[in-house]
C-alpha cells in the first residue's frame, strides 16, 4: 500500500531556515540603519551649516564688539531680538568673555531646524597683531573714520629684505657674466648701497565703476656697485608689488613705510589717473617708528632724512583734487625736493594711535544637550571671516 509522507518541515530544517535568513537580513538591516543615520546627520550638517552662515551674515550688521554684545545680551523676558531670527530662543542662555581683546559670545540651547545646538561666535583680534607690520599694530592718524571698505592701505612690510636678496642674485649673475676674480658680495652691503622708491598708482574703470590702487616700490642698486650703463640696468634694478585692489568708494591711501635711514632718503612717485570729476582724495605717508631705536635716535635721523615726493595729475595741474597728510617732515609745497600739481595741499599730522581695525571671526556649531562642553568632538559645523570695524 502506498504511504502519504506529511510530516512538513523537521525542527532542525526550520532552525536552518532561520539562521540563513538571518545571516542574510542583518546585513541588509544593519545598511538601513546607517542609512537612515547618514541621512539624519546629513540633514543636520546642512541646517548647521545654514545656521552659521546665517550668524556670519547677522555678526557683519554690527559695527563695533560692543554694539554685538549689547545686541545679544539684550532680553525681554524669555525672548531674544531678530539676531537669531529664525530660531526658537525660548531656553537660550548667553556668555560672553573677553581676554587679551579676543571676545567669545557662547550661546547655549539654540533651537534651529528642531535640532538643539550650542554656537560660539569668536572675535580675534590678534590674528592681524602678529608683528610690527600687521594691521592692527600699524598706527593711523586720528581722523574720524576708517573703513576698510574705501581706503587703501598699503604696508612696506619686510620688502626691503626680499629686495637685498633679490638684488644680490642679480648682482651675482653680473659678476659671473662680466668681472673675475672672488666675489664677495654679501646682502648686508646690497642693503647700504640700494636706493627706494615707492610708486602709487591711482586710476578709475569706468565700465565697471571701480577705483583701482597699486601700491609698488622700486629698488635700485648703486652705482658704487654696479655702474648705471644699458647693459647693466637688467642687475641693478628690482621691484616688488606691495598692494593691490579695487574700491566702490575710495576717499583716503595710506602708505605705512620705514625710512631708509643708511641712505637717508626715500623717493615717493604717486600718478593721480582718476578722471577730473573725481576729487577730494586724501593721501597719508605715514613713517613707523623703528622698535630697534629709541625715540631720541628716531628724532635725531629724522632730522637729516629727506623724502622726495612727486604728484603727477594725468587730468589737471591746478584743481585741488588731493590733499597730503604726513609725519615725515612734508610741510612746505614750494620745497625743491617737492613736485605736486597748484593747489594740493600738504600738511602735518601729529597724532598716531594704532588700535583694532579688523577682527577674525569664528562661528561654530556643536550638539547640544551634551553639558554644553562646546568640544571639537560635537563639533557640527564651522566658518571663519574676517571683519573691519571703523
Amino acid at each position: 500500500m502506498k504511504q502519504n509522507n506529511n510530516a512538513g518541515f523537521s525542527l532542525v530544517e526550520l532552525l536552518v531556515s532561520i539562521v540563513v535568513l538571518a545571516v542574510i537580513m542583518i546585513p541588509v538591516l544593519d545598511n538601513i540603519v546607517l542609512s537612515s543615520r547618514m541621512n539624519k546627520q546629513s540633514k543636520e550638517k546642512q541646517e548647521a551649516n545654514t545656521l552659521v552662515s546665517n550668524l556670519m551674515e547677522a555678526t557683519k550688521s554690527e559695527q563695533e564688539v560692543s554694539s554685538l554684545a549689547e545686541e545679544l545680551l539684550k532680553k525681554e523676558g524669555m525672548v531674544f531680538t531678530d539676531f537669531f531670527a529664525g530660531t526658537d530662543t525660548t531656553n537660550v542662555d548667553i556668555e560672553h568673555t573677553e581676554l587679551g581683546g579676543v571676545h567669545k559670545f557662547q550661546v547655549d540651547n539654540l533651537v534651529y531646524g528642531g535640532q538643539s545646538y550650542d554656537v560660539r561666535i569668536t572675535y580675534d583680534p590678534t590674528v592681524y597683531a602678529t608683528d610690527e607690520h600687521s594691521i592692527n599694530n600699524q598706527k593711523i592718524p586720528v581722523i574720524s573714520s576708517v573703513s576698510t571698505k574705501q581706503n587703501a592701505v598699503i604696508s612696506e612690510g619686510h620688502s626691503d629684505t626680499w629686495a637685498a636678496s633679490s638684488l644680490k642674485h642679480l648682482y651675482n649673475q653680473w659678476f659671473n657674466t662680466y668681472m673675475t676674480g672672488i666675489n664677495s658680495m654679501t646682502n648686508e652691503k646690497i642693503a647700504e648701497s640700494m636706493n627706494r622708491k615707492f610708486k602709487i598708482s591711482l586710476s578709475y574703470r569706468e565700465a565697471e565703476h571701480k577705483y583701482v590702487v597699486e601700491g609698488k616700490i622700486h629698488y635700485t642698486l648703486g652705482s658704487d656697485l654696479i655702474q648705471d650703463t644699458d647693459a647693466y640696468r637688467p642687475y641693478r634694478e628690482y621691484e616688488n608689488l606691495l598692494f593691490y585692489s579695487e574700491f566702490k568708494e575710495l576717499q583716503s591711501v595710506y602708505l605705512f613705510y620705514y625710512p631708509n635711514f643708511i641712505k637717508k632718503t626715500d623717493e615717493i612717485l604717486v600718478e593721480n589717473n582718476l578722471p577730473e570729476d573725481k576729487k577730494n582724495m586724501t593721501l597719508y605717508l605715514v613713517a613707523q617708528e623703528d622698535k630697534a631705536l629709541s625715540e631720541t635716535q628716531i628724532q635725531e635721523q629724522m632730522k637729516t632724512y629727506k623724502v622726495k615726493l612727486t604728484v603727477t595729475d594725468a587730468h589737471s595741474q591746478s584743481s585741488e583734487r588731493m590733499q597730503i597728510k604726513n609725519n615725515i617732515g612734508l610741510k612746505d609745497a614750494h620745497s625743491g625736493l617737492i613736485s605736486i600739481p597748484k593747489g594740493t595741499e600738504i600738511e602735518e599730522f601729529i597724532k598716531k594711535e594704532a588700535k583694532t581695525r579688523l577682527y577674525q571671526v569664528k562661528v561654530e556649531a556643536f550638539y547640544g544637550d551634551l553639558a554644553h562642553t562646546y568640544s571639537e568632538k560635537y563639533l557640527v559645523a564651522s566658518m571663519t571671516s574676517t571683519k573691519g570695524v571703523d
